[in-house]
């Protein structure tokens, strides 16, 4: 061999490895993730999806403002939770495998293998015009065959994806009769045969009123119950038919109609028809913008076919706005008025009883109207009813911002109670003087007639540890329990009997108890009528004596209601009368009375 060829080869070979090794260092190197079916896809950006069923009309969905709407074989709103569903789908999706083009052999016999002569389903989106054939399921099923039209090779991907295509346009149909969520409308109508109900929307507090067939308030509530149960309906089957066959669904004229405005504009308006047979529970039903007739269920469109009445609010008293003042005329006029996070009452300025005010408002704001008495009413008819000089009037009065700081002059509402008849009392509303109303007697009975019902309970508090002595007297008797620290009392030099170790226990809980008194509701201020409420000379008197020196005490009179009896404080330096507790009335009897036997 020649040298010189040896060392020229030496040289090539060199250069051949110095050139594999700048290959590898610096070639651009391949792309890495997903290996995705339709790379580039924005599935926010496509705005057409059209299915090639085989053998089958195309189904075509557009998008236009995040709205998608059927476009073919029939112009109707589509499921969009379907389309994104699908769109968001292929724009993700990744192949489990694919099958490279020279794998594939002859091109007919692979179409036929994966099936794609013709194949079962065709998805074209728009934009690009991407056509994407879904072939044949794997042997076993889990997988199906995908090919891109343009795109080299097979893809496998996992046969989820059939699941998400319509097989028919109604698959894709949207079922819900109407989205109320997002209807805007203040004003709704509702024909029922000859009757019709006119209904109003406050924009500023979503109260509902009544324009027709009369003036007056809706019940918010039942209207909004009656809304969510349209919400719920859903289009059971679909007929797609010419205006023309109308009067054949009973929808022309409609046997019930609701047309939601706002202001002077429709919205939308939903007609029902009839039976789809004498035995089904489902009726016909139409928008005003589609040219499709439905099947719905009949039973949530019921409530629609009531009276107008079902409509009214039977709440008797509904103020609006901040309450400030509520005043009273009576077996006496008074005022309960809020200052602050507190209640008094005028003109007596007795401080009100939150658990009182907070029942009382309870009782009014579920007040309810037993019959709608009647909604004509005239002067003459006033005396009859007892609302010509009402015996109970109540007005309530808000915070006025124009006036001065403390003021309510004025008036948010007001009632006028009248006559009671058959367990029920007529009542009027100042804003609705042309309506009379009857409500269950024994709802009203509750509410206060004098300011001393409303009074703040609490008599007084103080701590069982302040406690020195108990001074008890009662028929001529006196006997003194003194108190040396917690459970430990004994009697007074001078007072008989023998305290045991229960009796102890007993006394430390009743005076515990005193220590929190409030009275079960007050009866009169004064004691003028001593001998009413059972005040004897020789009756049960407590002087409870605090280690300050101050004492509190109470004069115990006849029985009461409910296992009370009536008892008299002095607070303010004035006597008042009131129902003590029946269960501290009991431990009182048993464990700081004096026996009449005793010595």
């Amino acid at each position: 061999m020649n040298p010189k060829h040896t060392w020229l080869w030496v040289l090539v070979a060199a250069g051949l490895f110095g050139a594999i090794l700048l290959h590898h260092r610096f070639a651009p190197k391949p792309a890495t993730g997903p290996d995705w079916l339709l790379p580039g896809l924005d599935s926010g950006g496509v705005t057409s999806v059209e299915i090639l069923p085989a053998n089958q009309r195309a189904i075509q969905a557009a998008r236009t403002n995040g709205v998608w709407r059927l476009a073919e074989p029939v112009n109707f709103p589509a499921r969009t939770e379907a389309l994104e569903t699908l769109v968001t789908a292929l724009a993700r999706a990744v192949p489990t495998t694919r099958i490279a083009a020279p794998e594939l052999g002859n091109l007919r016999d692979a179409n036929d293998k994966f099936g794609f002569n013709p194949p079962p389903f065709t998805v074209i989106l728009q934009p690009g015009d991407q056509h994407i054939q879904i072939g044949n399921k794997n042997g076993p099923g889990d997988q199906v065959f995908v090919k891109v039209v343009g795109a080299e090779g097979v893809a496998v991907m996992d046969a989820a994806l059939l699941k998400m295509l319509p097989r028919s346009a109604d698959d894709w149909r949207e079922t819900a009769l109407a989205d109320f969520a997002r209807l805007e409308f203040d004003r709704l109508f509702v024909t029922n045969g000859a009757k019709i109900l006119e209904l109003h929307r406050d924009a500023t507090n979503g109260l509902w009123r009544m324009a027709l067939p009369m003036e007056s308030r809706a019940d918010k509530a039942k209207i909004l119950e009656s809304l969510e149960k349209l919400q719920s309906l859903q289009a059971l089957q679909f007929f797609d038919r010419p205006p023309s066959d109308l009067e054949t669904f009973g929808l022309q004229p409609a046997e019930l109609s609701l047309t939601f405005q706002r202001g002077t504009n429709t919205a939308l308006r939903l007609t029902f028809g009839k039976g789809l047979n004498s035995s089904t529970n489902q009726i016909y039903a139409r928008r005003n913008d589609e040219k499709t007739v439905l099947a719905v269920a009949k039973e949530p469109l019921e409530i629609w076919h009531a009276a107008h009445e079902t409509f009214r609010d039977r709440h008797l008293i509904s103020p609006t706005g901040p309450l400030a003042a509520m005043e009273f005329h009576a077996q006496e006029t008074f005022t309960l008025r809020r200052t602050n996070a507190s209640w008094i009452l005028a003109p007596q300025n007795y401080p009100a009883d939150a658990a009182l005010v907070t029942a009382l408002l309870t009782n009014l704001g579920g007040l309810q109207v037993a019959q709608f008495y009647k909604d004509a009413v005239v002067a003459p008819d006033l005396p009859a009813l007892g609302l010509a000089t009402p015996a109970y009037q109540l007005i309530f009065y808000g915070a006025d911002t124009n006036a001065a700081v403390g003021t309510t002059n004025r008036v948010i509402a007001g009632v006028d109670f009248g006559t009671n008849q058959d367990g029920l009392i007529y009542a009027r509303r100042f804003d609705e003087p042309l309506s009379v109303y009857s409500l269950r007697l024994a709802e009203v009975q509750g509410l206060p007639i004098n300011a001393l019902q409303l009074r703040d309970r609490a008599i007084w508090k103080f701590s069982t540890n302040d406690v020195a002595r108990v001074t008890i007297r009662q028929g001529g008797k006196v006997r003194q329990l003194l108190r040396q620290g917690a459970g430990n009392w004994s009697l007074a030099p001078g007072s008989q009997g023998i305290l045991d170790d229960v009796q102890i226990a007993a006394i430390e809980e009743t005076v515990f108890r005193l220590g929190e008194l409030s009275a079960d509701a007050w009866v009169e201020r004064g004691e003028t009528n001593r001998a009413r409420y059972g005040f004897k000379p020789d009756g049960l008197q407590l002087s409870v004596e605090l280690r300050g020196g101050e004492k509190r005490d109470l004069e115990f009179g006849g029985p009461a209601s409910m296992g009370s009896a009536y008892v008299l404080v002095t607070q303010q330096q004035e006597p008042w009368v009131f129902e003590f507790p029946p269960v501290l009335h009991q431990l009182v009897q048993m464990f700081l009375a004096i026996p009449a036997a005793a010595p």
